[in-house]
């Protein structure tokens, strides 16, 4: 199956991001980032698995130093915004919670989006 042979050297893991970070802390590397979001961003719906202000800014620090290609992807926030002001951001609207219009960020960081010559949009 093509989705087989396409997921046959991924790896998903489930704990906290910086440990992850620094095990696989090389180049060629691609990290995929998509953590529980903001308080402030969020509209009634709450995460089980909720990330503290402190543990967004001590992911986004890991994320910035990490020598690889790295998206992130949330909804948009000054935080997030003013950290990664240096990376390529695209958006899309999306509808969530209920239906709500909601327009969905991608980072990208200068490795990746160097990565992907041509490339018009992820999303």
């Amino acid at each position: 199956m093509k989705v087989t042979e396409r997921l046959k050297n991924t790896q998903i893991e489930c704990q906290k991001a910086e440990k992850l970070i620094e095990r696989y802390w090389y180049p060629e590397v691609l990290i995929y980032a998509d953590p529980s979001y903001l308080i402030e961003t969020r509209h009634g719906w709450i995460y089980e698995d909720k990330m503290t202000s402190e543990e967004h800014e001590e992911l986004l620090t890991a994320l910035e130093a990490h020598p690889g290609p790295v998206l992130l992807s949330g909804y948009a926030h000054p935080m997030y915004d003013e950290r990664l002001k240096h990376w390529k951001r695209e958006t899309r609207i999306a509808y969530a919670e209920g239906d709500k219009r909601r327009i969905e960020v991608l980072w990208i960081n200068p490795v990746a989006a160097e990565r992907m010559p041509g490339q018009q949009t992820l999303f």
